[in-house]
């Protein structure tokens, strides 16, 4: 199996003029080294909101796919999940969990790959009250929970 190497959309976007849509294919065109871009889904990169419907997304893809490159993966804007505000640590942790819903975008891009991250920082439960055996069962929890819903869409 080949190898393949992809780059993040959300470093370019600093590089773009703001004018400039989505995707950075034209950057990476003529560039025969990369072969994807894993896609940031915030900011001013492509979302749900952006993107609706099936057809917005399938538009978006054939784009990307002119450029002679697809889709590796996908980030979701997880850190906008982290203290002060909801968190993945909450005991409720519903923002998150609705937040993976992204796989359905994702899956109409043909994405297969979600980027997760816990958002808190390393030293989370030594800086924190949270009893740490509390907080790594919420963790696990909300994500075999998003796992089974993405797993839905394969």
């Amino acid at each position: 199996m080949k190898k393949k190497l992809s780059i993040g959309s959300w470093p370019t976007s600093s590089i773009r003029k703001a004018h400039q849509r989505f995707p950075p294919g034209r950057a990476y065109a003529g560039r025969p080294w990369y072969d994807g871009v894993e896609l940031g889904a915030f900011g001013v990169h492509p979302t749900p909101v952006s993107h609706p419907t099936r057809a917005d997304r399938q538009r978006l893809k054939k784009e990307v796919a002119d450029h002679g490159l697809e889709f590796s993966g996908i980030a979701v804007d997880l850190w906008s999940f982290k203290k002060p505000g909801p968190s993945i640590m909450d005991e409720n942790p519903t923002p998150y969990v609705l937040h993976s819903w992204v796989h359905v975008f994702g899956a109409d891009l043909g994405i297969k790959t979600i980027r997760v991250d816990a958002v808190e920082p390393p030293d989370f439960f030594a800086t924190s009250k949270m009893d740490p055996k509390v907080g790594q069962a919420r963790i696990i929890d909300v994500w075999s929970k998003c796992s089974k819903m993405a797993a839905t869409m394969g």
